[in-house]
């Protein structure tokens, strides 16, 4: 897949961003507070576990916070902790839960933890994750065919386009204004 966003760096570099097509599973590569369960036949999310339904559902402990998880699946798949205008392709499909240490148990932070976990997941699930290179070229001396040389690239990056975009920049050109458009 071609660059969606290129930026030219100087006379011979280039910050080119990508749709990450090989992202890191947020719930199996990264530490997270949610343990995440669903009950949605046709899906299977590595990381979550599968329950027949919401009476699977394990018992609610005295400090556990638990938060739902709706899916909205038109024209791909999208998760959030509330409800999807469109009742006819969404609805509840899970839950995530949390059972706080003793120095967590009743802070209101660990509701936003949560829903900050389920937000990279729906990233993550929809495709929102991103990775940049920063190409040099390089002119040969004596024919003039340019070979481009990767510096430097990262991915794994979850948000929406623009502002992944800006953060990039923002790493890759510390202290320099951002091009808008």
């Amino acid at each position: 897949m071609g660059a969606l966003k290129t930026f030219k760096l100087d006379d011979n570099r280039e910050l080119r961003i990508y749709q990450d097509e090989d992202p890191l599973n947020p719930l199996v590569d990264f530490d997270h507070v949610g343990e995440f369960f669903h009950w949605h036949r046709r899906y299977d999310i590595a990381g979550m576990i599968k329950i027949s339904g919401p009476d699977d559902m394990p018992e609610m402990g005295a400090d556990e916070k638990r938060l739902p998880l709706y899916m909205y699946d038109h024209s791909g798949v999208r998760i959030s902790t509330g409800p999807f205008p469109c009742a006819w392709d969404s609805g509840q499909a899970g839950f995530v839960r949390a059972v706080p240490s003793a120095e967590d148990a009743g802070t209101p932070e660990l509701e936003e933890v949560l829903k900050a976990e389920v937000r990279t997941l729906d990233y993550y699930i929809s495709g929102n994750v991103y990775r940049y290179e920063v190409v040099k070229k390089v002119p040969c001396g004596s024919c003039g065919h340019v070979a481009e040389e990767d510096e430097s690239g990262v991915g794994s990056y979850f948000g929406e386009l623009f502002d992944i975009t800006k953060q990039i920049w923002d790493e890759v050109c510390p202290g320099k204004e951002f091009p808008d458009g």
